[in-house]
């Protein structure tokens, strides 16, 4: 038996290193800044103006739909015409979001759209500071979900 292979006869899995008991790596430092970097050149880059234009829409429809219909909650409207409309408005920016995000096939998975990297991806294709359209998307989600869950979860008699 080679001393490659483990005492049950069977190699160890390829991608685990073995113990060096305490003696420091023998893998020369530059890898590892090497192998961030080609993480890096791996990730998708903008969004096409168009397809991002469309997909802020989207995220824009459904963010203020639901955080308006949050707020008609808060103030006691809801089951009203207006809160009806506004859930509406916030369904049908997931349709759009939905009918604009391209599906294909990739080595590197983007973001997922509401994730900061995603927002991030989707600002700068459609040329709008990233720090803004993130800020704002999580602060309509914030009342939206105060509006429409928390406060209804609260006030319950």
């Amino acid at each position: 038996m080679s001393a490659a292979r483990s005492s049950s006869g069977r190699r160890p899995p390829q991608n685990r290193r073995p113990s060096t008991g305490g003696r420091p790596s023998a893998r020369p430092a530059g890898r590892s800044t090497a192998a961030r970097a080609q993480k890096g050149a791996d990730q998708p880059g903008p969004l096409p103006p168009g397809e991002a234009r469309r997909t802020l829409t989207g995220l824009a429809l459904f963010a203020i739909g639901f955080a308006v219909a949050g707020l008609i909650i808060a103030v006691g409207l809801a089951g009203t015409p207006g809160y009806y409309i506004m859930i509406s408005v916030g369904f049908i920016g997931i349709a759009v979001l939905g009918f604009s995000s391209r599906r294909v096939v990739a080595d590197v998975q983007p973001p997922p759209v509401w994730s900061p990297a995603g927002l991030t991806r989707v600002a700068a294709g459609a040329g709008v500071p990233a720090r803004l359209v993130v800020v704002t998307f999580y602060a309509l989600i914030a009342v939206s979900v105060l509006g429409n869950v928390v406060l209804p979860l609260v006030s319950r008699r």
